[in-house]
């Protein structure tokens, strides 16, 4: 499988700056006010006021199936999974970087092997390249039995299918309905709604009882009962349908997505339908009124999985984040996403030094008897191996303060806490540093490493 590295050209999720015009000789912007224009090229950054990008995921994937890339088959033993000879929906064959019969998917998105009656365990690698054309690897433990496996990983191109030994019975392999994201979204709090063709994605629908609307003659506004108000709130949006018409308001005004108005008890809601009453209807609408909404507790509608700057392996999720609707692809549902970039504002590209940053107190721990100190640094969207400098550490348990500041390559624990090897041994399994622990740099870069894009490497192996 080749490699390649993407250019380093501008993307609209690299940190889009407004104000001056870009290149010309500008005083650094505090980030507030634009840059100010001098006689000497003296700035930091680049001219103008940062913005936080928003990005777009619009698509209309094609329908979820279990064997659009490989039809079923038996496996005898390892090897290589047969894979379709002819294009399909969502699947078409091409020549990629050199490469003939390679499968391009309709948008990035996961793989799912199916098993029939009597299928045996296996572990199978997916061997292809993500919508940036860096080499993607991932291994998807297998289907037992009747069943069906996901992976995690948004492909975009599909090269081979590897299954390490014989499975006795029929397996396949198609898509799923997990799709990957454009760039790092690291938290749900970076997405809006999710729509299936300007309808919300929603988790919650709700059969009610026969005649759950009311009506009052000369209002647009009805009340709905329902069991239940828990998990809905004032202005937020739901969707009803199977109603009948009511006190005059007909069925298509009343069949809406809309606000809720208010939420007078605890099984009951108003809205503002498309029509007025011309009378006073104290129960109608039928028998088979449904509410459809997302729950406030429940969070984003479908799944959402963030996506890490930790290293990736073979078994992690996309580096970049996926969502998976709470409703599958059906080949003609448009799927929208907004989704911002909450890297781009202000962070410096390809390991540029983006300042400094004094931590919070005391953030250094020790383990007795090793020299791996453990450093809490809340969102410090740093990577693996990346190199930081540790300054203004007082000794803390037998390490000193000479031993703690250094610079070294890390390790990351997490999105909040990342260890290095300092140059001492603690006696004791505490924390300390003090209060002007400082690390350099103060936040990890954007955009792209070698091997991927976004600060965000891929995870990738030879063919087996």
């Amino acid at each position: 499988m080749s490699i390649s590295t993407p250019s380093k050209g501008t993307h609209f999720s690299d940190g889009v700056r407004v104000g001056p015009i870009l290149g010309s000789q500008y005083a650094a912007s505090t980030g507030v006010n634009p840059s100010t224009l001098v006689q000497t090229p003296v700035d930091s950054n680049a001219p103008g006021i940062y913005m936080t990008p928003m990005s777009l995921l619009d698509v209309i994937p094609a329908p979820v199936t279990t064997a659009s890339l490989a039809a079923l088959q038996t496996p005898a033993g390892a090897g290589y999974l047969i894979l379709i000879t002819a294009s399909g929906q969502g699947a078409t064959l091409i020549t990629y970087q050199s490469i003939a019969n390679v499968i391009q998917l309709d948008t990035p998105r996961n793989l799912v092997i199916q098993g029939a009656a009597n299928v045996t365990a296996a572990n199978y690698t997916v061997f292809g390249w993500d919508q940036y054309g860096i080499p993607l690897v991932e291994q998807i433990t297998g289907p037992v039995g009747a069943t069906q496996t996901v992976g995690k990983k948004a492909f975009l191109y599909v090269r081979a299918v590897y299954v390490s030994s014989g499975t006795v019975a029929d397996v396949s392999v198609g898509v799923g309905n997990a799709f990957g994201l454009g760039h790092l979204v690291t938290s749900s709090n970076y997405i809006g709604i999710p729509e299936w063709n300007g309808n919300p994605d929603l988790d919650t629908s709700v059969s009610l009882a026969n005649n759950p609307i009311a009506s009052t003659d000369t209002s647009t506004t009805v009340t709905v009962t329902m069991p239940s108000t828990t998990g809905l709130t004032d202005g937020q949006l739901v969707l009803i349908t199977g109603a009948t018409a009511v006190g005059g308001i007909t069925a298509p005004q009343l069949n809406i997505q809309a606000q809720i108005t208010s939420i007078p008890n605890g099984t009951t809601f108003t809205y503002v339908a498309g029509g007025t009453a011309t009378s006073t209807v104290a129960a109608g609408g039928g028998g088979a009124v449904i509410i459809s909404y997302t729950s406030v507790s429940a969070g984003l509608e479908g799944t959402f999985v963030p996506g890490v700057q930790a290293v990736a392996t073979a078994t992690t999720g996309d580096v970049r984040g996926t969502y998976s609707p709470s409703s599958n692809a059906n080949g003609s549902a448009r799927l929208t996403i907004n989704y911002y970039n909450a890297s781009g504002d202000t962070r410096n590209y390809n390991s540029s030094n983006n300042g400094t940053i004094i931590l919070n107190n005391n953030p250094i721990t020790t383990v007795i008897t090793s020299a791996t100190v453990t450093v809490f640094a809340p969102n410090h969207q740093l990577v693996a191996n990346q190199n930081v400098t540790i300054s203004g550490a007082a000794t803390t348990n037998n390490i000193t303060a000479a031993q703690l500041n250094i610079q070294a390559p890390i390790t990351i624990v997490d999105a909040n806490n990342f260890t290095y090897i300092s140059n001492g041994t603690a006696n004791a399994s505490t924390s300390g540093g003090g209060a002007l622990v400082s690390m350099t740099p103060q936040y990890g870069t954007l955009y792209q490493t070698p091997t991927g894009r976004f600060g965000v490497p891929q995870y990738s192996v030879a063919l087996l």
